[in-house]
């Protein structure tokens, strides 16, 4: 039985996803995108004891479509005691060239990406020393990418999922967290 994780979101980022976002300019009538008109990839390396890289969404519908807000990302196949606490990004974290938006018209075959840094993946029932591969949380069987509240989850592509880079367990005491930018066009 494949259990999906515990997603605490704080009560700051919570508030930014359900509360209404002003659509930018051209975005008037354009609905929100569907889980089954995109598809979404993610993708990351390991980086400072974490994992750095991005989720790519793919409007495959023949019409656009709007993302808004932050996506929320989960794992599932691991077991329920594990958490992921998900959070803005901190600036250090987004590229100064990029342009961010919580709004983006995605057109037919166009993607956009969030950035994410995932940290602090531990087993809490592990009694293994921290930082040591015996103390890191079970590998996840999927990703899952909701695009906004209430919406259903997309399974996420991932490339080599079974030898994908994990995070350090750091911390066994501590939540593990995602960092999650707002969206970027073109990736």
């Amino acid at each position: 039985m494949k259990l999906a994780r515990t997603l605490i979101v704080p009560a700051t980022l919570a508030a930014l996803a359900a509360a209404p976002l002003a659509p930018r300019a051209g975005a008037a009538g354009v609905p929100s995108c569907a889980a089954a008109q995109v598809s979404a990839s993610f993708g990351g390396q390991g980086a400072t004891q974490s994992l750095l890289g991005s989720v790519i969404v793919t409007n495959r519908a023949a019409a656009a479509c709007l993302l808004s807000g932050r996506p929320v990302i989960t794992f599932a196949g691991g077991p329920p005691h594990e958490v992921l606490r998900e959070q803005a990004t901190k600036p250090a974290l987004e590229d100064p060239v990029e342009r961010y938006s919580a709004t983006i018209v995605l057109a037919p075959r166009h993607s956009a990406s969030v950035l994410f840094q995932w940290f602090n993946w531990c087993d809490p029932q592990s009694k293994a020393p921290p930082t040591s591969a015996a103390a890191g949380g079970r590998r996840p069987s999927q990703v899952l990418v909701t695009l906004r509240p209430g919406a259903p989850a997309i399974v996420a592509t991932v490339a080599q999922l079974r030898t994908m880079y994990l995070p350090v367990c750091g911390d066994p005491g501590a939540p593990s967290t995602i960092s999650v930018s707002l969206w970027t066009p073109g990736r």
